[in-house]
């Protein structure tokens, strides 16, 4: 059995060597080196980054950056180190990952590099950072954890894959005074800001008036902020547009914000108490609680003048007469005003007829901001359309719509009808909406609540604030 090929012995042959016995050395040589490279095991093959890390060719950790000790809703700051002799090939990712009991953010989107002296080689580093924030007290399991990482070896290539790093546990201490019946954050640093829009000298039921509350956390997300509801007053309706919230990094400072928007409405007459705001927050540079106190507001509401009584509806009539009779009827009204003026009859169409002109104007008005998409004054137009019983405004009064399918309109709750109008008005007005009834469904809603026909069955209660949203 020939080992080599008639190609290698001429291979050989065109070496010239004269000495016989030394050519059949060296083919012996070649001989037991290509049976060596044919048994040898493959190294490359079989290496794992786990035998690289038990050869100390590669080292991993997970540990907590932090001097002091870790407190509830504080964030803490956990370190994954990954180094090795070498360099890395396609870095290292570490995988998502929960932590039962706390909120994670990565502070990067990015490793960070860096190189260590060790043992008088230089070692290439990669380190990810994640803000923790425990929300209880108590012991902290954080579960092992997987990192892919891809590592340039000396003698075997780019060895890769993932790795799992040991897991970790932290006490998280209960900050003295801390009450969890109360919304409290902890943070470097708190600022909450508070302004009040359409603040006027005296108020009358139908008037709204909008508190604006701007909160700003630093190292924590917004997410960590709890609203500032407000409990139900009677005599107010309230509506809490949705919360705006956003979160900014800039080189690993994190700064949360939260933005809040409530918009109070007179119902009736009366002196209320809108409260402000005690917020406790701990200090996490000083270890201590502190409190920031936002000014309540002290608002009266007075009755305004009723604008018509159940008798005035009797003399609303239509402006479809013909020209010459209208005029003939305004000199008999004006001849019987003069003949009977100081009476009470006389008193009582005067103030019909300047009823009757004000609802004109309002009407020409309401439809002049429906046009200019002044969402707010055609609110404001519609507390005055509604009844007044004994100078107070019935807000919640039902709306008898039983004539609603013969002037064409739809359903109170369907797509077009009152209440959807209604509900855009006010999104439109106070809660950021984008979108305005179209014109047909807003005149419905002025006349039903200008003309509120007789009869029950169809019943539509008018909300002129919506529910409050949960933020």
């Amino acid at each position: 059995m020939r080992l080599l090929s008639r190609r290698e012995d001429k291979f050989f042959e065109r070496l010239s060597i004269p000495d016989e016995a030394f050519r059949k050395s060296l083919k012996g040589i070649v001989l037991v080196l290509m049976m060596a490279a044919a048994f040898a095991p493959h190294r490359l093959s079989a290496m794992t980054l786990e035998q690289l890390r038990e050869d100390d060719m590669l080292r991993t950790s997970v540990t907590v950056d932090s001097n002091d000790g870790l407190y509830q809703r504080a964030p803490f700051v956990l370190v994954i180190e990954v180094a090795t002799a070498r360099w890395f090939s396609r870095g290292t990712r570490v995988e998502d990952f929960r932590i039962p009991g706390a909120v994670v953010r990565p502070v990067s989107n990015f490793a960070d590099n860096s190189s260590r002296r060790i043992n008088g080689e230089t070692w290439s580093i990669q380190r990810w950072r994640f803000r923790v924030f425990p929300r209880e007290a108590g012991i902290l399991d954080i579960p092992p954890l997987e990192l892919f990482a891809s590592v340039n070896t000396a003698t075997d290539g780019t060895v890769e894959g993932d790795l799992k790093l040991d897991p970790l546990q932290v006490e998280i201490q209960r900050p003295a005074e801390a009450d969890d019946s109360a919304p409290w954050i902890a943070t470097p640093d708190l600022s909450i800001e508070q302004s009040w829009e359409g603040e006027l000298e005296s108020y009358i039921p139908g008037d709204a008036i909008t508190r604006k509350r701007r909160f700003v956390v630093q190292d924590a997300p917004a997410m960590m902020l709890e609203s500032s509801k407000v409990s139900d007053i009677p005599g107010l309706s309230i509506y809490e547009a949705p919360a705006t919230v956003s979160d900014q990094s800039d080189r690993g400072k994190l700064v949360g914000t939260r933005e809040e928007t409530l918009v109070v409405t007179f119902e009736s007459p009366g002196i209320y108490h809108l409260p402000g705001l005690e917020y406790a927050w701990f200090n996490t540079d000083s270890k201590e609680f502190e409190t920031i106190s936002l000014p309540a507001l002290e608002v009266e509401v007075v009755a305004s003048t009723p604008q018509s009584t159940e008798k005035d509806k009797a003399f609303h009539f239509s402006i479809s007469a013909p020209v010459i009779l209208a005029t003939i009827a305004t000199l008999v009204i004006i001849a019987a005003l003069w003949l009977t003026r100081g009476s009470t009859i006389s008193l009582k169409l005067r103030a019909a007829i300047n009823a009757r002109r004000q609802r004109r104007a309002n009407y020409q008005g309401y439809l002049q901001a429906l046009r200019s998409q002044n969402s707010a004054l055609c609110v404001q137009l519609l507390y005055g359309q509604l009844p007044q019983t004994d100078s107070t405004l019935q807000l919640r009064e039902a709306v008898k719509a039983t004539d609603l399918k013969r002037k064409g309109a739809t359903a109170a709750n369907g797509e077009n009808g009152i209440e959807r109008s209604l509900e855009l008005l006010l999104e439109h007005a106070y809660g950021g909406g984008s979108l305005m009834p179209d014109q047909g469904a807003a005149i419905e809603l002025w006349r039903a609540l200008s003309h509120p026909s007789s009869g029950d069955p169809y019943l539509a209660e008018l909300h002129l604030n919506p529910l409050s949203s949960t933020l």
